[in-house]
């Protein structure tokens, strides 16, 4: 162990230098293992030690026979074959599954505890959870697993199950680490929390359709698509995120510049709405916008201020998601009705403000000098 620690001291890989390696031509790699005192053997359990999780026997004389500059090359180019983590990934069904598939599979309980409710299964104020009895308990119980399994539906903690087994198969499995080592990294850095009730249905898909694809590709591509995945937009609360009461917002511009009079006369009456429905979250949510500029991109020494956090939250209100099966055609005739009208994107306009700066905020992030 100390060996290795010492390796790890003489000729340290950081992700920065791994960054500048990866712009470099195949051909130009050239390790410097050598001037660091490091026989062959010792620099490929240096590498594997830190650019995989962990050499498997024989890897390190696998390794030096193939290269070590050729290894790594290879590594960044994802072009090992991985037969034998195809064939145990292909014995979890939920990895096959569409992002809209996850939230009608494995939906939320009271999601399923208020179908089964409005579908007359259950008595209108019946709850298991809050029911005394242990008979009557346990009837309601069977009731209700018994009617979500006639709907197709399955636990959110098989979900969980899967998601936890197929990263251990790509850790285990996986003769392409460095990609798994990275796609590890940077979940962590746009963080997604499997303790959010309403994220945790999204996270599998999350991990392997908004960070996975663009580990060895462009910062700004990974951040956009972390930022419009239904994970993030529930996990920060951005999807519950709208124009304050009053407040001007795209649909009102829109109606006021196709329609004129009529239109302002609209705009105010679709104003006067948001403010009587008491019922649906109403104003900014701050904290996509903070741990976008805090976390995400510039740091917490970044040089914005609480009034650049106010602007990027104003700018990605109206950023949500489709809802699940019975309410999805209501939110989708709706989107589908901007579209049609000249919008020209796919936001939720009576929930937006009077500002379309979402694509111009991700273009620039990525290249702020806070971002190294």
């Amino acid at each position: 162990m100390k060996n290795r620690l010492r390796m790890s001291a003489r000729w340290p890989v950081t992700w920065a230098a791994l960054l500048v390696i990866c712009t470099w031509p195949v051909g130009a790699l050239e390790l410097p293992w050598a001037q660091a005192g490091l026989t062959e053997e010792q620099a490929a359990a240096h590498l594997l030690d830190r650019l995989t999780f962990g050499p498997r026997p024989g890897e390190i004389d696998r390794v030096v026979e193939m290269g070590l500059e050729q290894w790594l090359a290879r590594q960044f180019e994802t072009r090992e074959p991985d037969r034998v983590l195809q064939s145990r990934l292909a014995e979890l069904p939920s990895l096959s599954l569409d992002v809209r598939q996850y939230p009608e599979t494995y939906p939320n309980p009271g999601m399923v505890l208020l179908q089964a409710r409005e579908a007359g299964v259950l008595p209108e104020d019946a709850d298991p959870r809050q029911e005394d009895n242990p008979q009557a308990r346990q009837q309601l119980r069977r009731q209700l697993y018994q009617w979500a399994r006639d709907q197709g539906y399955q636990s959110q903690r098989v979900l969980v199950g899967e998601l936890v087994t197929q990263k251990l198969y790509r850790a285990l499995y996986s003769e392409n680490q460095l990609d798994e080592i990275l796609t590890d990294f940077w979940f962590n850095h746009f963080n997604v929390s499997l303790t959010d009730n309403q994220a945790r249905v999204y996270v599998l898909s999350y991990e392997r359709d908004a960070i996975r694809p663009h580990v060895l590709g462009e910062f700004g591509d990974m951040l956009e698509s972390t930022a419009k995945h239904p994970a993030m937009l529930m996990y920060l609360d951005n999807a519950q995120s709208t124009a304050d009461p009053g407040d001007a917002t795209t649909m009102d511009q829109h109606l006021e510049e196709r329609l004129g009079r009529a239109g302002r006369r609209a705009s105010r009456r679709a104003a006067e709405n948001r403010r009587r429905q008491g019922n649906r979250p109403q104003g900014l949510n701050e904290n996509y916008a903070r741990e976008l500029l805090e976390l995400h991109t510039l740091g917490v020494d970044g040089g914005y201020s609480q009034d650049d956090v106010v602007e990027v939250a104003r700018a990605f209100t109206g950023w949500s998601i489709y809802p699940p099966r019975a309410w999805r055609d209501q939110m989708g005739n709706r989107l589908d009705r901007a579209l049609n009208a000249g919008i020209g994107f796919e936001v939720e306009d009576a929930r937006n403000h009077q500002r379309d700066q979402c694509q111009c905020g991700q273009q620039a992030l990525p290249q702020h000098h806070s971002i190294p």
